[in-house]
């Protein structure tokens, strides 16, 4: 980095990405990014590395932060794939929901301290007021039966205002992880 003169070492977002929050969670129940979504950028990532649940089988789940509230409304409609692999083969498995109060974003995540899930969400136009807000997502880690799970999906919630955050929360037991919100670089 340099700051305009002379050079310096320093952590840098990867191309394309402003750094615009962090969230570093421990044992807690609920996350809640809600810290720089706004008209700045058309495009926002959310990277959520090294997540860890307290408890063996809890569902990775999403609410978005609409109009100042956290929608609970069954407004949420969402599709994943997710793809299970470990030494005896491989299975497929799917999630959808129409019309429901949160999304699946993660089944079956494992307590122990050596698993972890890794995942990214990519959203558009938070700041309107006009268009459903849509996501996309890819994670990847531990499922309970010890495979290795890929998940791929998206979805959208049909409430017009402005999004401003995201909250993320176990189905059970507690969430341990760091989440950093990016603005896509127009």
């Amino acid at each position: 980095t340099t700051n305009g003169s002379a050079p310096s070492w320093g952590t840098v977002a990867p191309a394309g990405l402003t750094l615009l929050s962090t969230v570093t969670a421990s044992g807690v129940t609920t996350v809640l990014v809600d810290d720089g979504f706004d008209s700045t950028y058309d495009s926002y990532v959310l990277i959520a590395s090294s997540m860890q649940a307290s408890a063996n089988g809890t569902t990775l789940l999403m609410r978005l932060k609409i109009g100042g509230s956290v929608i609970t409304s069954q407004t949420y409609y969402y599709r994943s794939i997710v793809l299970n692999s470990n030494d005896s083969g491989n299975t497929m498995a799917s999630n959808q929901g129409t019309g429901t109060n949160e999304v699946n974003l993660v089944d079956n995540m494992r307590s122990r301290s050596y698993h972890s899930v890794d995942l990214e969400l990519k959203f558009n136009n938070p700041s309107s007021t006009t268009l459903n807000h849509n996501w996309s997502m890819s994670a990847v880690g531990n499922n309970e039966d010890n495979r290795l799970g890929t998940h791929i999906g998206g979805g959208t919630n049909k409430t017009l205002a402005a999004m401003t955050g995201v909250q993320l929360k176990p189905s059970g037991g507690t969430l341990s992880g760091t989440f950093r919100l990016y603005g896509v670089t127009k």
